[in-house]
């Protein structure tokens, strides 16, 4: 049984009007269940997501690579340009500094206020380490913050402040990611508050910054554009894709290799499938334990092992030439197929997804017309 949000744009004026209904999987002859609005249980065999409609899904994707709460696109208040909080590891992406897109294990530790109230925080060290950084060859780590400042930090005084440096997110579970300076004893050339993208030199020597000019530099003072070392092929723009929490990259268009097209091609309206995907990438689709599509801070569906395995063969996705890329995901049901964009795909194979993820409730997605917009600007392009 497929339960849904379902939601149907207007082509027009490119609004997402949400309205609650059930589609079923299989005959069309089954009763119709009552709705529900969300899944807090990975196990769940319902599979629960917030679904457009399949004319309108240009207008969705359009919506979204403009939408501003927490879908990582937009255009910025007054100029103001906030792309993709990414992490690099010698110029090469390795994660998002995104509450549903946190390493596999990494966990926040309590941090009371004055007021007494406690909070989450994350721990920079901890957060290094869970992408794979060893922090005993690290060299500098450098968080790169708005007006282009950077703060550069050697590896010892990550390692002297484990406990102290640490990163939040402005909305709790949501919103930017920044960054909790200790109060005292840190040597770092200057200091900022949201972070725009964060870069750790392991086997690279660290580039230098003008402070004065704000920007990167080569030896020989000529302006380093992007992120230093990284290649453009490698940028995360596009919707990105994880396996077992581990970021794999992002969905390019252009390097789909023929043997993940869909069974139903057309060269007019190319869709490819998603079982054929995952074979590529790595994963064993028979396994997969469960599937989140994310469109930012937003959980849009889940898809458990119960369910996955009736939609895999038929399942599809289809990439936009708008939106930066985006995939759009199709899933087939008796009253008609569903379709949205993601900003970020979660697949677990080997190990359940992590409680954040899992308890998580689907939410419709939005096109964040009431809500600050930030730049989908991948820093490295």
């Amino acid at each position: 049984m497929l339960q849904a949000w379902n939601t149907a744009p207007s082509t027009r004026n490119r609004r997402v009007l949400t309205s609650l209904v059930a589609l079923l999987w299989g005959c069309s002859g089954d009763p119709v269940a009552t709705p529900t609005a969300s899944a807090n249980s990975s196990n769940s065999a319902v599979l629960i997501v917030s679904s457009a409609a399949t004319s309108a899904s240009a207008a969705v994707e359009d919506s979204a690579a403009h939408a501003g709460r927490g879908d990582g696109s937009g255009g910025g208040q007054k100029g103001k340009r906030f792309g993709e909080a990414f992490a690099y590891v010698d110029g090469k992406p390795v994660g998002v500094l995104r509450y549903f897109e946190l390493p596999q294990g990494l966990e926040p530790h309590d941090h009371t206020l004055l007021d007494g109230r406690k909070v989450p925080r994350y721990r920079v060290a901890e957060y290094l380490e869970a992408l794979g950084v060893d922090l005993t060859k690290m060299k500098e780590v450098h968080f790169i913050g708005g007006r282009n400042r950077a703060a550069k930090l050697v590896a010892s005084e990550i390692v002297k402040h484990r406990e102290d440096l640490t990163f939040s997110f402005t909305r709790g579970e949501g919103g930017k990611a920044r960054v909790h300076w200790p109060a005292s004893g840190i040597e770092v050339n200057t200091t900022i508050d949201v972070i725009v993208a964060m870069s750790a030199f392991v086997e690279l020597d660290p580039p230098k910054f003008d402070s004065q000019k704000r920007q990167y530099v080569n030896t020989d003072g000529s302006k380093i554009d992007g992120i230093p070392y990284a290649k453009p092929e490698e940028s995360l723009r596009g919707t990105r894709v994880y396996l077992d929490g581990k970021l794999l990259g992002a969905v390019k268009r252009k390097r789909l290799p023929d043997s993940t097209l869909s069974p139903t091609y057309d060269p007019k309206k190319p869709r490819f499938s998603l079982d054929s995907y995952l074979k590529w990438v790595g994963a064993d689709p028979a396994k997969v334990r469960e599937i989140d599509l994310l469109q930012g801070d937003r959980v849009v569906a889940r898809v458990p092992s119960s369910e996955w395995s009736k939609a895999r063969t038929t399942a599809e996705f289809s990439v936009s030439p708008s939106s930066e890329g985006r995939i759009s995901v199709h899933f087939p049901g008796a009253s008609g197929e569903s379709t949205l964009s993601a900003s970020a795909m979660q697949v677990f194979q080997s190990k359940p997804a992590p409680a954040r993820l899992a308890k998580a409730k689907v939410e419709a997605p939005t096109d964040g017309s009431n809500q600050p917009q930030e730049q989908n600007q991948d820093p490295a392009e």
